[in-house]
Formats: structure tokens, sequence, C-alpha cells
């Protein structure tokens, strides 16, 4: 660990913390790949310490690209079986921000959206899984029924991304937050925050397949 301590150190004097974890964060991905082979060959399963090792990997891989990109907040919601309505039996679809990462004093929002029922919010989630992202801004006319939730937040600026299978199977969110002012993205921002998704999206895929 003092190696990458003393890395971590030096990215952070240079001013490239950002990019830095990013890169860090794949090279453990392809790191938990392994594992996760070798502890299949060896017929080893311990799901507490998978889940464990999954979830520090995402929040060092978001922390890396809210630093790189200044980004206030970052956090990733899923989609999930919330129960039955009654008397059918017909699942209830709910989501849920599993992971998040923010910068000091800034307030988290995963209590706010711990198993909310996609009916609360179907505007923004179905322009999210028609397009691929949603962009909004608290001062914008239309905010796609988000107002109050980035108000009490104190977001200014939301950017939303989905999170896709190879298949184009829409399972999740991740999202980059402004809060302390509005941002806007360049169009190559735009593509390379795509790109860092894209990758997230394949790892937590495919953690969520191994059983």
């Amino acid at each position: 660990m003092h190696g990458i301590d003393t890395l971590i150190t030096a990215a952070l004097i240079s001013g490239l913390i950002g990019p830095f974890v990013v890169k860090l964060t794949e090279v453990g991905f392809a790191a938990w790949e392994k594992r996760k082979a070798k502890k299949l060959a060896l017929g080893i399963n311990d799901p507490l310490t998978d889940a464990i090792e999954n979830s520090e990997s995402v929040n060092l891989y978001i922390h890396g690209i809210a630093t790189e990109f200044n980004f206030d907040r970052a956090w990733v919601s899923m989609f999930h079986n919330g129960g039955h309505y009654y008397p059918t039996g017909k699942s209830i679809q709910k989501f849920s921000t599993f992971y998040e990462v923010s910068k000091p004093g800034i307030s988290t929002i995963q209590r706010q959206f711990t198993n909310m029922p996609v009916s609360l919010i179907p505007k923004s989630i179905g322009e999210v899984y028609k397009k691929g992202r949603l962009f909004i801004d608290i001062e914008d006319e239309d905010t796609f029924d988000l107002e109050p939730s980035m108000h009490a937040s104190g977001t200014q600026t939301t950017f939303i991304f989905a999170l896709k299978n190879l298949e184009g199977k829409f399972f999740g969110m991740v999202g980059f937050d402004a809060v302390k002012e509005s941002r806007k993205l360049t169009q190559d921002e735009e593509d390379e925050l795509q790109s860092k998704v894209n990758t997230l999206s394949g790892y937590i895929f495919e953690y969520l397949h191994d059983k």
C-alpha cells in the first residue's frame, strides 16, 4: 500500500489526482476480474468480501471522476424489486442510491433516494432511458420533475448518465452534481465522461451477475 499512497500523494501535488485515480481504479477493475476467476477456480465464495471490494472500487472510481471534473458530488443509483402490489402480486419498481461520494461540507442524497418508486419521478428516468443522459440546471424551465430534490440537496446542476450493459439494457444511473455553482460541459468533456461511464457500467453489470 505504501507504493500506492506515494503515487497518490505525488498525483495530488501535481494536480493529476482525478485522472490518476480513475486510471488506478480501472486497473483495480481488471484485478477484481482476476481475483474472481481465481476464487471460482478454487471454489471460494465470499459475498461479503466481494461486496466490500466492489464498493471500494466503485467509490474510488467515481471519486476520481468527480475530482477530475471538479464536481461536488457523484452517485450511482440502480433499479431493484421493491415488493409487490396488492392483490395482483405485480412487482413494484424502485431504485436506490448504492454508491456516493461528495466534497467536505456537501450534503449527501443517499437517504433521499432509497427505495424510491420509479413512479415518483418518471419524467426524468424516462428521459435518461430514451436518450442515455440528462443534464439539468436548477434555473431550466423544465427540470424533468427533479426541481424539489435538487432544491433539497442544494444542487445547482446535475449531469445524469444511463448505466447499460452491452445489449443496451438500462439498469441504473450515475450522476455528477455541481452544488456550489452552476456548470456547463464542453462536448469533449461530455464525450470523456460518457467513456468513463461506459467503463463503470461494464464493471458494475459484471459484478451484479457474479453469483
